[in-house]
């Protein structure tokens, strides 16, 4: 998780000039941070769970990552809407866009920070 979170922290300092190479790698990165934080954190949720209740945890898991989805599309939407308003996005509006992008990827490496302690601090079963 801490590499997804500083791959956040990186999409978090684009720009206009941010060469496609850049972009590529922090992409590359977030994935990789993700397929080495996402199966672990599941099989370290499921190893406290006894066999009766493995189908609830299951689907509370995949819930709670539906839940975080779905709230995460809407704080992009709600930052857009704040920043940018109810426009088109132009090249005119760009600045603008940038910087709500740029907003959305810091908040999100904070949460993913958090996230990193959180998983630190998780008591074994």
């Amino acid at each position: 998780m801490g590499l997804s979170a500083a791959a956040l922290l990186g999409f978090s300092m684009l720009c206009e000039t941010t060469p496609i190479a850049v972009i590529l790698a922090l992409l590359v990165l977030l994935g990789v941070g993700l397929g080495l934080f996402s199966s672990p954190n599941t099989t370290a949720i499921m190893g406290c769970v006894e066999k009766q209740f493995f189908g609830s945890a299951s689907a509370m898991v995949a819930m709670m990552r539906s839940l975080g989805m779905m709230l995460s599309m809407g704080a992009v939407l709600v930052v857009f809407a704040v920043i940018m308003g109810s426009t088109t996005v132009t090249p005119a509006i760009f600045p603008e866009f940038l910087t709500s992008v740029r907003l959305i990827f810091l908040a999100f490496a904070v949460l993913s920070g958090f996230g990193v302690i959180l998983s630190l601090r998780r008591n074994s079963c």
